[in-house]
């Protein structure tokens, strides 16, 4: 954990009890705090990263190389419009020059002083995960133009992205719609498909292949 001489900005008091990596983004879009889990991860010590920009710094990427992070902190976007916020796995470059693959919780705080939102992200290895997801995605590959029964052509072309391993905000973007469509179409999906989950509808997917 970074001494109190290196915190250059607000850190909550509870963000010290997490055992897994943490970076903080400010509101000027700077990181302005991580612990020592969080250098590991990004291969990068507290005195080089606090004050960079955080997408810079993390420079995360989807499963299909699409940058995910940027200047428009997509997270910010979605704190300021009060929509749900949901884990998100992307890609970081990692401390041994190997790309790490995370899912990781933002949580947006308000320091003492009304100041925010500050953007906390705590985030846990996604790479036993990914392999399997990386699997399903070659599976998929075999027969990707089947189609499963009841759902409207949207609807498909949403569960095709889901089944490539991209997240719902990379979905948005390629399709430009909005976050909370692609919630609502898959809220759809997963009715018409009677299954309570993503990856339970990525499998059913699959199964309908063979």
């Amino acid at each position: 954990m970074v001494d109190d001489a290196k915190q250059i900005s607000f850190v909550p008091s509870w963000v010290k009890f997490l055992g897994t990596p943490v970076w903080i983004r400010d509101p000027a879009g700077m990181i302005s705090f991580l612990n020592s889990r969080a250098e590991r991860l990004l291969g990068r010590s507290a005195i080089d990263v606090i004050g960079n920009p955080c997408h810079q710094i993390v420079g995360g990427s989807s499963v299909v190389g699409v940058p995910f992070c940027r200047r428009q902190c997509l997270l910010v976007s979605d704190v300021m419009v009060q929509a749900e916020i949901e884990p998100i796995e992307m890609l970081v470059q990692g401390g041994d020059d190997k790309p790490q693959w995370v899912r990781f919780l933002a949580i947006p705080v308000w320091a003492p002083d009304g100041s925010g939102p500050w953007i906390v992200h705590c985030a846990l290895s996604a790479n036993r995960e990914h392999r399997f997801n990386d699997y399903l995605t070659r599976v998929a590959a075999a027969g990707a133009h089947a189609k499963p029964k009841n759902l409207t052509g949207r609807e498909r072309e949403i569960l095709q992205h889901l089944v490539e391993g991209e997240d719902l905000h990379i979905v948005a973007e390629r399709l430009f719609i909005s976050h909370a469509t692609v919630r609502n179409h898959v809220q759809h999906i997963l009715a018409k498909l009677d299954v309570h989950s993503i990856n339970q509808a990525v499998a059913h997917y699959l199964l309908s292949k063979y």
